[in-house]
């Protein structure tokens, strides 16, 4: 009798965070779809040739594209250790999506870490074209990933998504070595920036992309999971949900004005130009008004000496 009731406890459950992770699901498509795309929006029109960081970003919210389309058909509801050994398109595209979102997370976190060690190099090399091509290897990779978790290679898929973890530690520590233990070049502001960054992108991957990771880890070597199998299932990919609320938070460590949002429609640019004219009308200080009436008396006295009278006074 227990045993039953304990039974059909674990199926309302169950049944109960299906249905919760099938609300939030719904909802974060419905807010992350025009949030995504208003911070890609504004991110396009700051992107230059001087300043690249934003163009990796660009591309991690692109990802999300994927993880939107492949999410309700995608086979990780129904209980399968990895839907990427069907074929399921839907969870094709969904995987990709996050294997995706992983590389370019790594992108970031690699770019802040040369910006802050290596100021002068990230300056001068650091172009659009250059992170174009990076961000080519950066979609073509997860393809080759997920040839090997279709061909049964499980073990190196799940490998392969763990090998971030380590790497953004020590981009983490190590850029915070660099800026803090050291006379960096970088303002402070922008050196808080960098640290903020690469601290959201660790906390971004432990919190979010881990958990699916090990999953796919311990399944991959046949070790089961403490409790019921469906609710790990249902708990990881509701933690992928959240993925694409949180990639947008990034735009708050690119840009810190809140007018750079108003100034990428055109409705509201000619305003922001015409706020920043009025704001820059200089008023008359203390010490420009001394130093003005000091060169007019200068160039009173010089006028007066040279003249035939002034050379009279001074014989």
């Amino acid at each position: 009798m227990e045993s039953f009731n304990l039974t059909d406890f674990n199926s309302n459950f169950t049944a109960t965070l299906d249905k919760v992770a099938n609300v939030v699901g719904w909802v974060t498509l419905g807010i992350g779809v025009p949030l995504n795309c208003l911070v890609i929006y504004i991110l396009s029109h700051s992107v230059k040739d001087s300043h690249t960081g934003p163009v990796y970003i660009i591309n991690l919210l692109v990802t999300n594209v994927f993880n939107f389309i492949g999410r309700p058909t995608t086979g990780v509801r129904q209980g399968s250790a990895l839907a990427t050994s069907t074929s399921d398109a839907g969870s094709l595209v969904y995987y990709y999506g996050i294997i995706t979102n992983i590389s370019f997370m790594m992108c970031v976190a690699m770019e802040s870490h040369v910006h802050s060690a290596h100021p002068r190099w990230y300056s001068r090399y650091s172009t659009v074209r250059r992170s174009t091509v990076v961000s080519l290897v950066a979609w073509v990779t997860p393809l080759i990933l997920l040839v090997l978790a279709i061909r049964g290679y499980i073990l190196v898929f799940s490998i392969s998504l763990l090998l971030p973890l380590p790497g953004l530690i020590f981009l983490f520590l190590d850029s915070c070595r660099v800026l803090c233990c050291s006379t960096s070049q970088l303002p402070r502001a922008e050196r808080r920036n960098i640290v903020a960054t690469l601290a959201f992108i660790l906390v971004d991957y432990t919190v979010l992309f881990l958990p699916f990771v090990l999953k796919t880890l311990l399944a991959s070597l046949s070790l089961s999971i403490g409790g019921p199998q469906s609710e790990v299932e249902v708990i990881t990919s509701l933690l992928l949900d959240f993925s694409p609320l949180v990639d947008p938070l990034l735009y708050l460590f690119v840009k810190n004005d809140p007018r750079d949002i108003a100034k990428a429609f055109p409705c509201c640019r000619r305003l922001c130009i015409r706020e920043e004219d009025t704001g820059t009308v200089t008023t008359p200080t203390i010490a420009t008004v001394s130093e003005t009436k000091f060169h007019t008396c200068h160039t009173v006295v010089k006028q007066k000496l040279s003249s035939p009278q002034g050379g009279e006074l001074t014989h």
